[in-house]
């Protein structure tokens, strides 16, 4: 599966692709789930975390923005 970031490439679970949107949610060990949505005709992406409900929502990241949160959700204890 395409990632952004290849270190998490084991962690998605789901990838949809809906006209010029594409949706990966990426699964992780500690029952955490992102949502990470590519904003159009941009390199931006919009990001939810949910765990059982919806935690949290950042718009508007950095691709390395992006990558710092996914490591972050993935390390929550």
């Amino acid at each position: 599966m395409k990632t952004i970031a290849n270190e998490y490439e084991k962690y998605i679970t789901k990838q949809t692709k809906i006209n010029d949107t594409s949706q990966t949610i990426y699964t992780f060990e500690n029952d955490y789930q992102v949502s990470v949505l590519a904003v159009c005709n941009t390199s931006l992406f919009n990001l939810m975390i949910i765990q059982h409900e919806i935690k949290d929502i950042l718009l508007n990241l950095t691709r390395e923005q992006l990558i710092e949160k996914l490591e972050e959700v993935k390390n929550y204890a």
